[in-house]
């Protein structure tokens, strides 16, 4: 087995390939652990739980008030806020590493391309390599159109941002969505003067209206601005700024000065110097066509999985992909996944996530269903850590009484939407979850009131 690429995907379908019995191969040209540990989850959540603790000093929160001067941190604290997140990314790629070796999966440091589909043409060694079976988990690269391709300098794509260790007095980021979202959370927190501007007509437009209304609620009390339903038209750059022009709803030219401007725009799969001509099959929109098993037909023996074939671009998603791809590499008949079973997580301050469907798919579908909410507030454990704002809303079906849809906006939403996750796949009925204890106080227990509430028992609302 050969895998092309080590980013979660790639990392776990070779440790199960190699757990199943096959002699495994990964083929990386770039740093260990993929965009995810290197340039996205792990340093992004990084610097997010530094930001968001230098933003809580010099307000009286919890009772406790640390007065400080600067609303931008000194340059010794920015760097040591850049440096804790590298060593994050450094750690998790160097676990990766460790695991390779556990697991005996041969690492070779260069860049593959198909000859046919059995062999890959090493890059750099101009070595050929033969294979039975090869898993193509290449995964993404920064979207970069005119006209705002990064320079690195003062027009930054996410890379950038996470590299560069500064903290720009006014930053205009194109692009309401995931990462988006999360860079304007940093660099807000940090002292930035951030105004956000999103094509479609709602920031994180795929979010629950009361999610996405929300958040963009709690940004806007902290400070940024939020252009939605905007088209931007250019950017001029200047020796130490740039101009954004852009138009607003009413079709109104506008220009708006900055120091750094952030291409937040989305990605782009990583498969234009794979050879895929060489197998004969043709990327649509990019990206690699997979059956229902990620087989790259017409060669049973080749699989894609992760953002390179499309869906949501969600390390998770890539990860369960490759775990599956390996075991139907092996002959086995693993359990598939389908994209309603796979959450999704904004991970801001308030932070939302959500699995299932949402109230618009039941609707388009003319599925039945009900809908029912928790606050947040009524949490003792979100009064007690001075964090109330948000809801938990369940979807269910009313005489199956399991749940549809899962969507929550509260602080640490990402860990709680785990509970959805495992409820659905599972299909455990409401009353069954009711059955269950959770611990007081958490803001867990949102997951046992909002299902009491679906009962109509909850003692709490």
């Amino acid at each position: 087995m050969v895998v092309i690429g080590s980013g979660p995907g790639g990392y776990t379908a070779a440790i199960r390939a190699s757990q199943l019995g096959m002699n495994t191969v990964v083929l990386e040209k770039a740093e260990i652990g993929g965009t995810c540990v290197n340039y996205g989850c792990v340093p992004t959540k990084a610097l997010l739980e530094s930001a968001h603790f230098f933003a809580s000093i010099g307000k009286n929160r919890l009772g406790v008030e640390i007065p400080h001067k600067n609303k931008i941190p000194d340059s010794s604290t920015i760097a040591a806020i850049w440096d804790r997140s590298r060593k994050a990314a450094l750690k998790s790629s160097m676990g990766i590493t460790s695991l390779f070796k556990k697991y005996s999966v041969e690492l070779i440091r260069d860049a593959g391309v198909f000859v046919d589909s059995h062999h890959i043409s090493l890059t750099a060694a101009g070595e050929i390599l033969e294979f039975d079976y090869a898993i193509i988990a290449s995964g993404s690269l920064p979207l970069e159109k005119p006209p705002y391709e990064s320079d690195d300098q003062i027009i930054w794509n996410y890379r950038s941002a996470l590299l560069k260790s500064e903290i720009p007095a006014s930053l205009g980021i194109i692009g309401g969505g995931i990462i988006g979202m999360e860079m304007a959370d940093l660099f807000s927190s940090l002292g930035s003067k951030v105004t956000v501007y999103e094509y479609a007509p709602s920031i994180l437009p795929f979010l629950e209206d009361f999610q996405a209304k929300g958040l963009k609620s709690h940004f806007q009390k902290e400070g940024v601005k939020i252009h939605e339903n905007v088209r931007v038209e250019n950017i001029l750059k200047e020796e130490s700024s740039a101009i954004l022009r852009y138009r607003d709803a009413q079709d109104n030219l506008n220009n708006e000065k900055y120091d750094r401007i952030l291409n937040a725009t989305g990605v782009r799969p990583n498969a234009e110097a794979l050879g895929m001509d060489k197998l004969e099959v043709a990327t649509v929109n990019g990206f690699i066509p997979v059956d229902d098993e990620y087989r790259v037909l017409p060669h049973r023996n080749i699989f894609a999985i992760g953002d390179v074939i499309g869906g949501r671009r969600l390390a998770h998603k890539a990860s369960r992909e490759g775990h599956i791809a390996a075991e139907f590499a092996t002959g086995a008949n693993p359990a598939t996944i389908s994209e309603h079973e796979i959450p999704s997580v904004v991970y801001t301050r308030l932070a939302a996530a959500g699995v299932g469907r949402t109230e618009k798919e039941l609707m388009a579908e003319k599925t039945c269903y009900k809908m029912v909410s928790f606050p947040v507030n009524a949490l003792a454990m979100a009064t007690a850590i001075g964090q109330n704002q948000g809801e938990m809303r369940i979807y269910y079906h009313p005489e199956k009484e399991t749940i549809l849809g899962a969507h929550i906006l509260s602080p640490l939403a990402g860990e709680i939407i785990t509970y959805f996750s495992v409820f659905m796949k599972n299909e455990i009925h409401l009353k069954e979850i009711a059955e269950s204890i959770f611990p007081h106080p958490t803001l867990s227990e949102g997951v046992y009131e909002v299902v009491n509430a679906a009962l109509g028992v909850s003692c709490n609302i």
